[in-house]
């Protein structure tokens, strides 16, 4: 051995006995995450979900304890600065919920027990809350807000009053009379009403006045679909013309969550004269449909019509008019050509309600007449009303949408298949869509279908009806980590044959594998008890998804100084080493395990050990025996210490000269990847 490498192995000798805990490589400080403290924040599981309005639900709000310490005290409480927009019910709700304790690099979900609100209209709703908790010492406090989304459908009918029906005392009153008005007021809605309230308006500049001065009727409760009718004494002015006159009802009521309706309606009040129809026709039995007509509905209206004086009447003309709201199929002027002394006979009519019409009573006006030359007064006028159901718009255009769709975890994987369940909804309550395709696509063809063609079939949904599909699709294997669109084309016909096609959007969240994969641990010497042990171990990114966050430690039946390095983030297709000093403590086999510590693309803690066995050898001296035949005195060079120090120079060349040229290939890999 030259000189020069003599001093040089010496020199190693020296560094790894007064630094063996030396890191051949750069420990990059730990970030503060990573300390034992707990961190808390709204977990990516979390998906928005469909509820329905009334129902009781269970609303989780997924919590990830991103930080190594252990969280406790965990108290999750919803925020209310708004109770008009605020989709739950407030009065019976628990709004504060605690957890106990996470884990660090753990999640748990913190439920809270709910009822949507039933006249909570259809809308995604944010809900804010607030975190509280603290760490293994009860000391430190954390806390953090954040929003969740929940998309709410209601398929009730929002509370309503109308006007259902008005009884006439002889179904018209005469100038200068006085009689009861009944009004018939009904809950159209699907939710009760309390605290109801009537005022009464539009009394005196129209000759019709009320006989008292109590303008305001009160009904307690109405549930749904039921009525209540109120008394309203009105006179009528002498020498008031034929006609029709009206006041208005303005109806207030409360719901019960405290949300207050108001609507006001016409009344109408026949006015009739006293010519010569007054006295000879009469308008009996009319009929009118008893509950609501939707818009563009065909519905009939039917009366009789007789001659109520000792003499024949010919000619007569019955008109039926509706205004703009009620619009007639069939000819709204009919003819009787005669009628014998107290004969009767019926006369129909077909009707329909216009579209996009406000929903609420409208008045038909039923005239008899005769034929002949007569004033203006001479004929019978009668009216009735028929109501039409609140639409809110244009119902004349169905529509298909997907109102729910499930895939059967938070992500899926590139490259693996899962099955879709997609619901789709005709939004409609009084017309069915038929004909239905549907036809899947995705963005830059990111999705196939497995097994089969992308394309289904409906043959027809119900008004107000879900079907449920179900497809596998497969995502590309290089599908990058983010959500991606499915489209669905929809093509379908209505009652009439009419065509119509929509775009509904579906997002999938996809992720790529992060697989973490390692060689062999070598350590390029034999192992000797209480001398440091170099050991050395490749490992890789074969996953096309980011490795983050990745920490190295090393444990055994050893002693060690090296503490856990930080790696950092490694992309797909990346690779390192990882290089520690140990020193082992007894002879025989020796155990040991390299820990990886990693995140995934979706905060996913993973935890991965490679472990190994090492052979320990215990140093010794000289052979057992063997003495000096004359040991006058002790020769340089003789005894127990020069066998240590050389077996300790010996594993000390060996082991930097192994360390040296690896270190040396290793960077020149790392100069020829850049």
């Amino acid at each position: 051995m030259k000189p020069s490498t003599r001093w040089i192995a010496l020199l190693l000798f020296f560094m790894m006995i007064l630094s063996p805990l030396t890191v051949w490589a750069t420990v990059t400080p730990i970030p503060e995450v990573l300390r034992y403290e707990p961190n808390l924040r709204l977990s990516s599981r979390y998906r928005t979900p469909t509820l329905e309005a009334g129902e009781e639900i269970r609303l989780a709000i997924p919590l990830d304890n991103i930080g190594r310490g252990e969280a406790r005290n965990i108290h999750v409480t919803l925020n209310v600065d708004d109770p008009d927009s605020f989709p739950f019910e407030i009065d019976r709700a628990v709004l504060r919920r605690g957890v106990s304790s996470i884990e660090g690099q753990n999640r748990s979900d913190a439920p809270l027990y709910l009822t949507v609100r039933s006249n909570v209209a259809t809308g995604l709703y944010p809900v804010n809350f607030s975190v509280e908790y603290t760490g293994t010492d009860p000391d430190n406090r954390y806390s953090f807000s954040d929003t969740v989304y929940v998309k709410v459908e209601n398929s009730l009918a929002l509370p309503r009053l109308t006007i259902d029906k008005v009884d006439i005392p002889g179904n018209q009153m005469q100038s200068g009379s006085v009689g009861v008005v009944r009004i018939w007021v009904k809950n159209t809605g699907e939710l009760p009403l309390k605290s109801i309230q009537a005022n009464l308006e539009g009394f005196g500049s129209n000759g019709l006045y009320l006989e008292n001065t109590q303008r305001l009727r009160q009904v307690e409760v109405l549930e749904p679909g039921d009525s209540s009718h109120l008394d309203v004494p009105i006179r009528v002015e002498a020498g008031l013309e034929e006609g029709r006159y009206a006041f208005q009802v303005k109806l207030t009521s409360q719901d019960q969550y405290g949300k207050t309706y108001e609507s006001t309606e016409d009344v109408y009040i026949p006015v009739s004269g006293t010519g010569f129809a007054a006295g000879v026709l009469a308008i009996e039995s009319v009929k009118v449909p008893t509950g609501s007509v939707s818009p563009y509905s065909d519905f009939s209206v039917s009366l009789q019509v007789r001659n109520t004086s000792s003499s024949p009447v010919e000619d007569i003309l019955v008109n039926v008019n509706g205004g703009e709201a009620l619009l007639p199929k069939t000819p709204a002027i009919q003819q009787i050509n005669s009628l014998a002394p107290g004969e009767a006979q019926e006369v129909s009519f077909i009707f329909f309600a216009k579209d996009d019409i406000e929903g609420k009573n409208y008045p038909l006006e039923i005239r008899v007449e005769p034929m002949q030359e007569s004033s203006s007064n001479d004929a019978v006028v009668q009216y009735t009303g028929v109501l039409v159901g609140n639409t809110g718009g244009s119902s004349s255009t169905p529509k298909i949408i997907i109102d729910q769709y499930r895939i059967p975890t938070d992500y899926i994987e590139a490259g693996s298949s899962f099955p879709l369940n997609l619901s789709f909804f005709n939004t409609h309550q009084g017309e069915s869509v038929r004909n239905i395709r549907i036809s899947l696509t995705s963005e830059g063809d990111v999705f196939s279908p497995v097994g089969s063609s992308n394309t289904f079939f409906i043959q027809r949904i119900a008004p107000g009806s879900r079907v449920a599909r179900e497809i596998t699709l497969r995502p590309r294997p290089d599908a990058g980590y983010k959500i991606h669109n499915v489209y669905a084309d929809i093509e379908y016909e209505d009652n009439d044959g009419n065509a119509h096609t929509t775009r509904e959007l579906i997002g999938v969240p996809v992720i790529q594998e992060a697989r973490l994969v390692f060689g062999e641990v070598e350590t390029g010497m034999e192992a000797f008890t209480g001398n440091p042990l170099p050991v050395s171990l490749e490992f890789y990114n074969a996953g096309r998804g980011q490795i983050r966050n990745l920490v190295v430690s090393i444990d055994g039946e050893f002693d060690t100084s090296d503490g856990a390095l930080y790696i950092g983030n490694m992309e797909g297709g990346a690779s390192n080493y990882y290089d520690a000093t140990i020193i082992p403590l007894e002879q025989g086999e020796m155990s040991g395990k390299v820990i990886f510590q990693f995140d995934d693309e979706i905060d996913q803690q993973h935890v991965v050990e490679k472990t190994f066995d090492i052979n320990v050898m215990e140093m010794t001296g000289p052979p057992e025996g063997f003495m000096p035949e004359e040991p006058p005195m002790e020769q340089p060079g003789s005894g127990v210490l020069p066998w240590v120090i050389g077996g300790v120079i010996v594993a000390a060349i060996a082991g930097g000269v192994w360390f040296r040229r690896r270190r040396k290939k290793k960077l020149e890999e790392v100069e020829d990847d850049e």
